[in-house]
């Protein structure tokens, strides 16, 4: 699997810092071994979760390794009108298939917030969940971009410091599960990788449209000050699983929610981290 640099840096987001082709090919090999087989229909993911929510889904087919993805399993839950799914190919996106729909308000008064979201064990999740229905669905966004701000004034100066990047879209048409947000901190920690002792952010946030959402930032992705009840604005790669108890994916070994008996450090810690980690991640 030939990668580029932008796809490394989701696995940074989780504290799995990748500089080369080989870093990630060692990554893989470690992945594909140490995890746990979840099949579908002429293949098979290997899911591995060594810790704190972080996870690797590494598909196989005919015995060979077709790709790769990196997923956090955060406390976030969203409601959502799932309308399909679409096939896409590792080289297009990180995934190899999205859903489409639409985020239900949590207040009968409120709009439908469409979304795009990439799965990383499509197919094990295309075999199981038939749209359209409602389903529970738990979302990270992995930040490419990501600013702090405790005030609306330092959020209004940062917004202008924008440029829009735009909506991209796969060789289908549908479009990338890129999105830039804005959303309230409810809660933040700095979490560490069990494997490589990296550290790195994560938040959960009132979502756009109702629910909550996981954010995930390496020291690199992210600036500013953090502050609970403050806010963040970024640009995000958007991944999800979907939880309900008859579609959920039954993943052996997997240790729980993430973060669940992880304290919450004071969040001058995290402020610190983020303006002024230096180390990699």
């Amino acid at each position: 699997m030939q990668r580029h640099l932008n796809y490394f840096s989701h696995f940074g987001a989780i504290g799995f810092p990748i500089n080369s082709q080989i870093e990630f090919e060692r990554l893989l090999k470690l992945a594909f071994e140490s995890g746990q087989a979840v099949p579908f229909p002429g293949g098979k993911y290997v899911c591995w979760s060594p810790g704190e929510g972080v996870e690797l889904w590494v598909k196989v087919r005919d015995r060979s390794v077709v790709g790769c993805a990196p997923y956090y399993r955060g406390e976030g839950r969203l409601t959502v009108a799932l309308e399909a799914f679409h096939a896409r190919s590792y080289e297009a996106s990180v995934t190899d298939g999205a859903l489409s729909g639409a985020v239900l308000p949590a207040e009968a008064a409120g709009a439908a917030f469409p979304i795009i979201v990439d799965l990383p064990g499509f197919e094990a999740t295309v075999s199981r969940v038939v749209p359209p229905q409602t389903v529970t669905l738990q979302a990270t966004a992995f930040a490419l971009e990501m600013n702090c701000v405790a005030d609306a004034a330092a959020l209004a100066d940062w917004r202008d410091a924008q440029q829009d990047r735009g909506t991209a879209a796969t060789d289908d048409g549908i479009a990338l599960a890129e999105a830039s947000l804005t959303a309230r901190v409810l809660r933040a920690s700095l979490r560490t990788n069990p494997i490589t002792q990296q550290n790195f952010l994560a938040l959960v946030v009132q979502a756009p449209g109702g629910g909550t959402l996981d954010i995930v930032a390496s020291h690199r992705a992210a600036s500013g000050e953090l502050i609970v009840g403050g806010t963040v604005q970024g640009d995000f790669w958007i991944s999800g699983s979907i939880l309900d108890a008859t579609s959920s994916l039954d993943v052996p070994g997997r240790s729980g929610e993430a973060g669940k008996d992880a304290p919450i450090p004071v969040l001058s810690r995290l402020t610190n981290w983020v303006r002024g980690n230096t180390s990699g991640g």
